[in-house]
């Protein structure tokens, strides 16, 4: 079933076609644009989720997890280390060179392919993130089933 029918999924928007790291962004951003980022997300009190921009006008997206850092799966059983307490996706050709270098980092997140702009969306009572059709639980399997979300993130 496409993602977009799911009940409970809420569309954040939509990102260009390109290849692009799916992971814990701290481990990719430099210090200094990890702390730009962290401002955005925690402002005014609030943690939010969501499609942000680096300083450069980059579009990104970042949701935080169900249950904050930790190993998650995704439905084909890749694995997504977190520190962070969240799991974003960015474009591999805007990542710093150290990045990209660093092989340790890059292990703990995956490397995919989008031939077509796509969904991103964020289902808030089991945690589910999806960069479509990329699918990544956060929570626990009694998690599933709630299919609820908020437009109020």
């Amino acid at each position: 079933m496409p993602t977009v029918q799911q009940p409970g999924f809420y569309k954040y928007g939509q990102l260009p076609a390109g290849t692009y790291y799916i992971g814990d962004l701290c481990y990719i951003f430099t210090d200094e644009e990890w702390s730009y980022h962290c401002k955005q997300v925690f402002a005014d009190g609030k943690q939010f989720i969501g499609i942000f921009h680096t300083r450069k006008n980059i579009p990104f997206a970042n949701f935080r997890t169900k249950y904050g850092d930790g190993l998650y799966f995704g439905d084909d059983d890749d694995k997504y280390y977190v520190d962070s307490g969240t799991i974003g996706c960015f474009p591999l050709r805007d990542l710093p060179k150290d990045a990209l270098e660093n092989s340790t980092k890059m292990a703990k997140g995956i490397i995919t392919t989008f031939d077509e702009p796509f969904n991103v969306y964020y289902n808030k009572g089991p945690g589910n993130i999806v960069f479509d059709p990329i699918y990544i639980y956060t929570g626990t399997e009694s998690d599933q089933e709630l299919n609820y979300c908020t437009d109020d993130e």
